[in-house]
């Protein structure tokens, strides 16, 4: 009898140390799975708002950068096809050429595209410029940033200059030519941004590249 009872309390401790690790494993699951769960709801914030960063600074490249200067450039190259068309040139001047060897209309043309148009314009992109440094793509400022500023503030500072009668050599031409790698810098990295844009708001990149593709090929440097 007193075997008996020994038994049924030795039985008795294991089926309550058996009931105890059930409980504790029944726990231990649940929290694990809680645990797991929770630094994946982390995670899945941390790369929401990681992606949410990356296209609110990609939308204020565009948007205040690239896209403003873009749009200004392909602008004035319109304006520059207009004027070859009027002129009936291939180009403005040839080498060694100045004002003196267009006719009288064309020289008429070609000083109301400058003032109105062509050195407005590329000032404007000097004032984005200067005002978005921050929003340089790779926070790199490329080589052709400082040339294009330089081309553009002397055409700028030439002309001035000549309407105020100060004397220089200005006679409407600059003998920089344009730096078309800036052209191209602005066409490339737009191109990239708006794919990125696109892709991270699920969106096919083609039509993006298509657009400015369609845009560039009406153009041409001047």
């Amino acid at each position: 009898m007193e075997i008996t009872n020994n038994s049924y309390q030795f039985i008795q401790i294991v089926l309550n140390i058996v009931g105890l690790l059930f409980v504790i494993i029944g726990w231990i699951i649940p929290y694990s799975t809680s645990l797991k769960t929770n630094e994946k709801n982390m995670e899945d914030e941390r790369e929401f708002e990681t992606i949410k960063w990356k296209k609110e600074q990609i939308d204020k490249q565009i948007s205040k950068l690239y896209g403003p200067v873009y749009a200004i450039l392909l602008e004035n190259d319109i304006r520059f096809n207009r004027i070859l068309h009027q002129m009936g040139r291939r180009t403005v001047f040839n080498e060694n050429e100045g004002i003196d060897s267009l006719s009288e209309d064309d020289q008429k043309i070609w000083i109301h595209y400058v003032e109105e148009y062509k050195v407005k314009g590329q000032m404007e992109i000097v004032k984005i410029i200067e005002a978005n440094l921050h929003l340089i793509h790779n926070q790199e400022i490329p080589q052709c940033f400082a040339v294009f500023m330089d081309y553009a503030i002397g055409w700028d500072l030439l002309d001035n200059q000549k309407k105020n009668e100060v004397p220089n050599f200005y006679e409407y031409s600059y003998s920089f030519n344009y730096p078309r790698e800036f052209t191209a810098y602005i066409n490339d990295t737009l191109e990239l941004l708006l794919n990125e844009q696109a892709r991270l708001m699920g969106n096919p990149v083609d039509d993006n590249v298509k657009m400015l593709e369609s845009f560039n090929n009406i153009v041409l440097p001047c």
